[in-house]
C-alpha cells in the first residue's frame, strides 16, 4: 500500500508529537485520500508516487490532515467508536455528562468520511472530480 505521508510529516503539519498509533493512522488516511483523487489526473513515476511536488505535498498534507483530524476527536476508524463526555449538567450533588446529537453525528462522520479540512486540501489542489470523464 502506497503511503502518502510519514510520521516526521505529521509532526511537521501539526506540529506536535506523533500519538501511538500513527502508522496506522497514515494507512488508514492514506488509503482514503487515495479513494478521493481516484478520478484526478497526475503524472506518476515507477513507483506509482506523483512526479509534481505540488500534488505529492497536497496528498501528504491531506494524509496529515485527516490522521490528526481522528486524533484530535478521539476516532479510530474501524473500530467501535465510545460515546464521549462532551456536555455535562449537575443539581447540587448529582451530575450526568453526556453527548449530544449533533457531536454524535459529526463523530460518526469523521469516523466514515474524508474530513472538510483534508478533502479542501486536496480540492484546493484540483484533485478532486466529481465525474468521471467520458469520452
Amino acid at each position: 500500500m502506497k503511503l502518502f505521508a510519514t510520521a516526521e510529516d505529521y509532526e511537521a503539519w501539526t506540529q506536535t508529537e506523533a500519538p501511538d498509533g500513527i502508522d496506522r493512522l497514515l494507512t488508514l488516511a492514506s488509503s482514503w485520500v487515495r479513494d478521493a483523487v481516484k478520478r484526478a489526473s497526475f503524472r506518476v513515476d515507477r513507483d506509482g508516487n506523483p512526479t509534481d511536488e505540488t500534488v505529492a505535498a497536497a496528498l501528504r498534507d491531506a494524509t496529515c490532515e485527516q490522521a490528526y483530524v481522528w486524533h484530535a476527536n478521539g476516532i479510530e476508524p474501524g473500530k467501535t467508536q465510545e460515546r464521549g463526555p462532551v456536555a455535562s449538567s449537575s443539581i447540587g450533588d448529582a451530575s450526568i455528562t453526556y453527548e449530544t446529537g449533533s457531536v454524535a453525528a459529526e463523530r460518526a462522520l469523521l469516523a466514515s468520511a474524508l474530513a472538510p479540512s483534508a478533502l479542501a486540501i486536496l480540492d484546493g489542489h484540483d484533485l478532486v472530480w466529481g465525474q468521471p470523464w467520458v469520452r
